[in-house]
């Protein structure tokens, strides 16, 4: 939720791109401030995923009081995370389990493997990036690889080896070419830029809020034993 109040000028306009509000959830003038300013509701945990799986649209409510906060008006607003002709396909096969994003029309772009952390005891495979990356033209392929369907339970069981398993399989389809670039997001991030260090075929690699060196939080099977760590 966010909110702002701002003052009326004599014809009853409120510029909201130019106009400073009194007092609400952002301080300077900014047309998207409403929506970068927002809270999360009181029930959704503090640090938690955005868990949206499959990626359907969020419903914005944007409504209008006056200085009674009676309500004048209320304009539902929709965002998309995926393109409404994207084709979704869930994977589960040579032993790796992932949902494939098909962008329409068969745009060619550079192919796109997207590997993404699954969450405790949330069973689904993290989508919304990957979703809005395919949006853009890209073929996008996430990944689970932990706490998901048959796959390890722990962190700590989760081997390099399993990933080639997915990029082999994405180098295989005759919709893809011979580009590929590899995202995550925290123990992803750590996985991915590991993963560029092993395998020649990657050759763009997204690390987001990871630790960039194998530290006692990094924990990942290599041939049936533990990575050493650097720190």
């Amino acid at each position: 939720m966010s909110f702002a109040v701002f003052k009326a000028d004599s014809a009853g306009k409120i510029d909201v791109p130019r106009a400073k509000p009194l007092r609400g959830t952002y301080d300077e003038a900014d047309a998207m401030g409403l929506f970068m300013s927002a809270q999360p509701c009181d029930d959704f945990p503090y640090g938690a995923y955005l868990k949206c799986t499959p990626p359907l649209p969020f419903i914005y409510n944007l409504i209008l009081l006056d200085s009674s906060c009676r309500e004048l008006a209320m304009l539902p607003i929709k965002k998309h995370w995926m393109h409404p002709k994207l084709e979704r396909t869930e994977i589960e096969e040579d032993g790796f389990c992932a949902t494939l994003f098909k962008p329409p029309g068969g745009r060619k772009k550079p192919l796109s493997s997207k590997t993404v952390d699954t969450i405790k005891k949330i069973e689904d495979v993290l989508e919304i990036q990957g979703s809005m990356l395919a949006s853009e033209g890209f073929v996008v392929l996430c990944v689970a690889f932990f706490q998901y369907k048959n796959l390890v339970e722990t962190l700590e069981e989760v081997e390099v080896e399993y990933f080639k398993k997915p990029i082999n399989w994405l180098k295989r389809q005759s919709f893809t070419n011979d580009r590929l670039g590899i995202q995550g997001v925290s123990f992803g991030g750590t996985i991915v830029t590991i993963l560029a260090s092993r395998y020649s075929q990657i050759n763009a690699v997204v690390s987001i809020n990871a630790p960039h060196v194998q530290n006692d939080y990094v924990n990942l099977l290599e041939n049936g034993k533990l990575l050493p760590h650097t720190v």
